[in-house]
């Protein structure tokens, strides 16, 4: 009985934390304008911070130098927009997906992966493999790791 209602609260948790990504996304979506170049500024001053503390290690001013360059080139409003967009369809269906976990259906585990799949796939393909795309996604990626772990250790509750 104490497991089935650990299982039931942290299903409650999961719902609020893919509620936030979810409305995340579409605030993402609906102000693409203005939060990539909020964005961009606060990279580009994070990673100028960062670049005047290696000054002297050539090599790394040529990797911050990349690093700026696919700031600028690819958080843009359009791919930002785009991004958003699959990303909020992702998380809707991840959302639903845990809606029947906390049913205790199999099929929301799928629905899960499937959402949240859709949703790092889609930061990949619109900022690409390199460092932007990878900020975009550590925080999804770990957080559908930790899920998905979770949930299959717990598929003997599932039906």
């Amino acid at each position: 009985m104490e497991q089935s209602r650990l299982y039931k609260v942290i299903g409650v948790i999961l719902t609020l934390i893919l509620s936030v990504m979810t409305v995340s996304n579409y605030s993402g979506y609906t102000n693409a304008d203005k939060d990539s170049e909020l964005l961009r500024a606060d990279l580009m001053t994070a990673f100028s911070q960062q670049q005047e503390a290696y000054k002297e290690f050539p090599e790394m001013q040529n990797a911050f130098d990349g690093f700026n360059e696919q700031i600028e080139n690819k958080i843009v409003p359009h791919q930002y927009r785009q991004k958003s967009l699959v990303r909020l369809i992702g998380c809707l269906v991840a959302l639903f997906g845990i809606a029947l976990l906390r049913n205790g259906k199999r099929i929301g585990f799928h629905l899960f992966l499937g959402g949240m799949l859709l949703s790092i796939v889609a930061a990949f393909y619109a900022f690409g493999l390199g460092m932007v795309g990878w900020l975009f996604n550590v925080t999804y990626i770990i957080f559908t790791a930790a899920v998905a772990t979770y949930y299959y250790i717990k598929r003997e509750y599932l039906a």
